[in-house]
């Protein structure tokens, strides 16, 4: 089992920019063909196991949501009884249709459907509003991790990336992105007088804000959506119907149980000056989540600059530390995800102490293509 690790995420984009967004699907329809290829995954049409013809290796389902495209392999165990087997089959739909959820009902931004939307739309007008028990959890624990970042991490930065529309210019053409440019700088500093996750308070199932801030957590949905497939997917193996799993959700990596041989999971991580050839491959005998976050994932070219998606909260402009992408294990998906973000903006030695403080493992990739990780990294890192 070889996993692609970066694959193209999918943005929404306006019907201005039609024949760019159906370039960019031809795009993502060819970046999933890889994951699968390099997974080691049959493809439509191939053959069964010789052993037992009538029975798939696996059950796998790719969709998009949260912006990204989405890919998710369950590996059965032997000999289950129809019904098990049955169910089984149903489960890859299962987990999108959560992963689903957690954006339409909870996370995202954009969709008035979800809480977030709810509340941002709230802090506009000053108000304060009730939170469901989910999300007051998430809003505690981002709340922390800003703390202990200094504000590397940050989930209240919706005006600053609205500003910027790095997803929407990512998928513009080479004109477009020259014509936009970077936002204007008094602009930037109003949206940063916006942000920060000290002007938000959460009491009693009640949020209220200081100033009409903004929460986006573009940064940590996908891995807090890899713990909830986890929870589902370790009572499934405890039931004794999934031998192993493996899902995808754009740079967040969730693998969980064993492969039907037993050997590691291996994990490609994209070298940095060259996205589509990896500088590295993890392997994995644990359940554990990997997420990447990197100045060559989403990004726009203006005046000769590059602007990618990740934004310091101190300048309000794309974050320039001394490494070019970090990837983060942990048991733990939404620490993952959070702490990728937050070691990027602090750069290698700040972002290794604080991969420390949270008991995770980190891999940089500084300016020069230099590789550094921390001890327990260096036994399951190999070039």
């Amino acid at each position: 089992m070889f996993i692609k690790y970066h694959i193209i995420t999918f943005f929404s984009i306006t019907e201005k920019r039609a024949k760019a967004r159906r370039k960019y699907r031809h795009a993502v329809s060819i970046a999933v063909t890889a994951v699968f290829f390099l997974a080691g995954c049959r493809m439509p049409g191939e053959s069964q196991p010789a052993d037992n013809p009538d029975r798939p290796l696996k059950y796998e389902k790719t969709d998009t949501a949260m912006g990204t495209v989405i890919s998710v392999a369950v590996y059965p165990k032997d000999d289950l009884t129809k019904e098990a087997e049955e169910s089984c089959g149903r489960l890859p739909e299962e987990l999108m249709q959560e992963v689903k959820r957690l954006d339409e009902e909870l996370l995202s931004k954009r969709l008035d459907s979800s809480e977030v939307y709810r509340i941002n739309e709230n802090a506009k007008r000053g108000e304060e509003c009730a939170l469901s028990a989910e999300l007051e959890a998430l809003l505690e624990r981002s709340a922390q991790v800003a703390e202990d970042s200094q504000g590397a991490f940050d989930y209240t930065l919706g005006n600053l990336t609205a500003l910027w529309r790095i997803d929407e210019l990512t998928a513009a053409s080479k004109q477009e992105q020259e014509a936009c440019g970077a936002p204007d700088e008094g602009k930037i500093r109003e949206a940063l007088l916006k942000s920060g996750y000290e002007k938000v308070r959460t009491e009693n199932g009640r949020v209220s804000f200081s100033d009409p801030v903004q929460l986006d957590f573009g940064a940590i949905g996908k891995g807090y959506a890899l713990d909830c497939l986890k929870e589902r997917l370790q009572k499934e193996m405890e039931a004794g119907s999934v031998s192993g799993t493996v899902a995808a959700l754009g740079g967040s990596i969730l693998v969980i149980g064993e492969k039907p041989d037993h050997s590691p999971w291996k994990v490609a991580i994209s070298d940095p000056e060259n996205p589509g050839q990896p500088i590295g491959i993890l392997e994995i005998s644990e359940t554990c989540c990997i997420s990447t976050s990197g100045d060559y994932e989403r990004f726009f070219e203006a005046g000769g600059k590059r602007y990618h998606h990740i934004l310091d909260r101190i300048s309000g402009y794309p974050a320039e530390s001394d490494v070019r992408s970090v990837t983060i294990v942990s048991r733990d998906g939404f620490l993952s995800d959070a702490l990728s973000t937050a070691c990027f903006v602090l750069g290698k030695d700040r972002g290794m102490e604080l991969a420390k403080k949270y008991g995770a493992e980190i891999l940089t990739v500084d300016r020069n293509g230099e590789v550094s990780f921390s001890s327990g990294m260096s036994g399951i890192f190999r070039k």
